[in-house]
Formats: structure tokens, C-alpha cells, sequence
């Protein structure tokens, strides 16, 4: 698998030019087989930083009917297929909400009811 850190996404037919870009630049290569999956993301550090991220960043950030592409990528009877690697377009939409930002407030809140006595000891 790769991270890949792409340009900040704006709309759909631009996204598709970019990637096709990638793709074009990915089928004069060799040897991708040990790379399947290729993940476009805005930040790779926030990505690449626990699996969680990755999880986070690739299936919540992708929709499968706009943001999956493929190197070399066919239909035929009705099936979908490509060679490797596959391409996951998961940059921030424009229509995506915000990122979650921790309120230090809100999480002292927590951290004390989390405490002995609090009403979520033993939970947190």
C-alpha cells in the first residue's frame, strides 16, 4: 500500500484529471504487484500516523461510486476491474464536514467524571 499526498481536492471533473494523471504516470511502471492500493489523501502524516487514521482517511473521506479508480481500468459484462494498483481518492470534499478538533475544556469535563467516584470511573 501507498500514501499518496494529492492536491487539494475542488471537484469532481478536476479530481478525475488528476488521477488519471497518476494513473497515466503508474502504468509505465513495473513491478506494482507488491503495491495494490494506492490512497490519495490530503495528509499523509495524519494517515500514515495509526491504522485507525488509515481506516479513518480511506473509508470515510472515499465514496466507492466516485473515488475508486484503477490502472487500466475495464468493465466488461457489467464488472468493474483494473490491474494493480488500485486507486483510493480520499481527500477532503468540499461538502465533507469539518475536522473534529478536541475542546480541552470538554475533555478535562470528561476526564473528571472518568474519575473514582464519577459517573463513567471504569469506563474511561
Amino acid at each position: 500500500m501507498a500514501l499518496v499526498r494529492g492536491p487539494v481536492f475542488t471537484t469532481y471533473a478536476k479530481g478525475k484529471i488528476e488521477i488519471n494523471r497518476l494513473k497515466a504516470h503508474l502504468l509505465g511502471k513495473g513491478g506494482l504487484s507488491s503495491l495494490p492500493l494506492f490512497v490519495v489523501v490530503d495528509d499523509t502524516d495524519f494517515a500514515c500516523a495509526s491504522f485507525s487514521n488509515f481506516l479513518w482517511v480511506t473509508f470515510l473521506r472515499s465514496n466507492p461510486s466516485h473515488d475508486i479508480y484503477g490502472v487500466d481500468e475495464k468493465t466488461r459484462f457489467k464488472h468493474w476491474g483494473c490491474k494493480e494498483p488500485l486507486i483510493i481518492d480520499a481527500r477532503i470534499k468540499p461538502f465533507h464536514a469539518g475536522v473534529l478538533e478536541r475542546d480541552p475544556k470538554v475533555q478535562a469535563r470528561v476526564g473528571e467524571m472518568g474519575k473514582k467516584g464519577g459517573p463513567l470511573f471504569g469506563i474511561i
